[in-house]
């Protein structure tokens, strides 16, 4: 999570993020702003940072879901596998198992 698009730290995905390399001092090498009003990002696990590691794997598995003004029946599904795998849900208003998604 990123509100300055330079650093990392607390806030909403909502409010945006950024894309590190890893190397010590790097500058970000991608920067994604806020999300417009009426939208929301959650991750269902509360994480803060989604770290991929060298093999590919990441520290933690993530489950996002975006909302907008229009409700869960037009929420999007995006979950992150231990594995590195990155999957979207075929199904507007779905995650992957189809259960029907939720929004703040």
């Amino acid at each position: 999570i990123s509100t300055n698009a330079l650093n990392c730290g607390a806030g909403t995905w909502a409010q945006g993020w950024i894309v590190l390399s890893g190397a010590a001092g790097s500058a970000p090498i991608m920067a994604v702003g806020a999300q417009p009003t009426g939208t929301s990002l959650n991750e269902a696990s509360n994480l803060t940072a989604v770290t991929f590691l060298s093999t590919g794997m990441v520290g933690a598995p993530a489950a996002f879901t975006l909302c907008d003004d229009r409700g869960a029946t037009y929420a999007r599904y995006v979950q992150v596998s231990l594995t590195g795998s990155i999957a979207s849900s075929p199904t507007v208003g779905k995650d992957l198992n189809g259960n029907a998604l939720t929004c703040p």
